[in-house]
């Protein structure tokens, strides 16, 4: 979490992280919004602050393939929902692979800088042990289920 101390100064007030965990681990069942939330929840908790004072959320995800909603996978929206944030707080969802979480953060700050904001939550969480199987071409190849591949997108 991030928030001006002065016209010259960004400075982080609260920094959690998810834990590493192993592929397939103990963590393979927690959605991923949950965990987005469960970090979220975290950082405000440290510093006793009221949800209500963040101005943006700014959050990535490496890979929505294992999102709820395939179509419309707003990891930021649904995350800071399940933490408490309000509704009406806007909320922006990025993915730049390895480096997202640190590049919503320069965004975040960019948005600080240009005094759109005063207080930004930024941030991201993935979960690779929740990626989907997919099953690629099934519709074009035919039916013939004896011969189906099952793709894993982690892996191109």
């Amino acid at each position: 979490m991030t928030f001006r101390k002065s016209k010259e100064d960004i400075v982080v007030v609260s920094a959690v992280r998810t834990p590493y965990g192993r592929f397939g681990g103990a963590m393979k069942d927690i959605d991923i919004y949950d965990l987005g939330a469960i970090a979220m929840q975290n950082a405000m908790d440290r510093i006793n602050m009221d949800p209500a004072l963040i101005d943006e959320v700014w959050w990535g995800c490496g890979d929505t393939t294992n999102c709820k909603d395939p179509y419309t996978p707003v990891v930021a929206r649904q995350s800071m929902l399940k933490a408490g944030i309000s509704p009406e707080t806007p909320s922006l969802y990025y993915d730049q692979a390895c480096t997202t979480a640190m590049t919503t953060v320069k965004y975040g700050s960019r948005s600080i800088k240009l005094n759109e904001a005063d207080i930004v939550m930024t941030g991201g969480a993935t979960s690779f042990s929740t990626v989907p199987f997919l099953l690629r071409n099934l519709r074009w190849e035919g039916r013939n289920i004896v011969h189906l591949w099952l793709k894993i997108p982690l892996f191109r």
